[in-house]
């Protein structure tokens, strides 16, 4: 017996919505050394991100309306052209990845009496385990139910009982003990392109990777 089924165009709308209009598509070039996979944090291949040199600088660009083609059967955003200019030297990469910077995607959530230290920049627990619960420097976590301290942190590093938040960039607000929501936000890429071969730009050069996210009857 033969079946099939059908997606909702309105549902895969939907989903494009919600995941991707108005959120922030980036693109970066790294070198890895060969450990990294699609499932890595942004975090783990960040360590393999090109330097600022030679013109090299992250692609950033705000993700538009999309729309349903009825050719490919996905709701398609609009194509971003990550463009690239070695500038004053040359570069080289062979790695590219591709990801949606909104780390409330993907995320998992602790609910506890916890306390917030300003002055060592620790949230700390009376019980559990941070560590065990996959809580991972890098990471982002959001606060809320708090008095004061609703928003999101990004990791430094992270203890059984405790995490410590990098307070130079997402600084916590106020000291406090109180009963409030952890939310872990992962980071993974949308899509981690390989090349074959290292990809090089002479000074001067220009590359393009043109990009369409969508979602899809697949």
């Amino acid at each position: 017996m033969t079946i099939s089924s059908e997606i909702s165009t309105k549902e895969l709308a939907r989903t494009a919505i919600r995941a991707y209009e108005g959120k922030t598509l980036k693109v970066f070039l790294a070198n890895g050394d060969g450990n990294q996979t699609v499932d890595s944090l942004i975090s783990e291949w960040r360590a393999f991100e090109l330097p600022a040199t030679a013109g090299y600088v992250e692609f950033s660009e705000v993700i538009g309306q999309g729309a349903y083609d009825n050719t490919t059967l996905s709701y398609l955003l609009p194509q971003a052209n990550a463009s690239y200019t070695a500038s004053g030297g040359s570069f080289a990469w062979n790695d590219v990845i591709v990801y949606v910077d909104d780390p409330v995607l993907q995320s998992e959530t602790r609910t506890d009496s916890l306390g917030i230290n300003t002055g060592a920049s620790t949230i700390t627990a009376a019980s559990g385990d941070f560590a065990a619960d996959g809580f991972v420097a890098g990471e982002y976590v959001t606060i809320s139910g708090s008095g004061l301290n609703d928003g999101t942190y990004e990791i430094s590093t992270v203890a059984a009982l405790s995490l410590t938040i990098n307070s130079t960039t997402t600084p916590l607000l106020a000291d406090e003990t109180s009963s409030m929501t952890l939310t872990r936000s992962l980071l993974y890429p949308y899509a981690y392109i390989e090349e074959i071969s290292s990809r090089t730009l002479a000074d001067g050069q220009s590359h393009t990777y043109a990009i369409t996210l969508n979602t899809n009857d697949a």
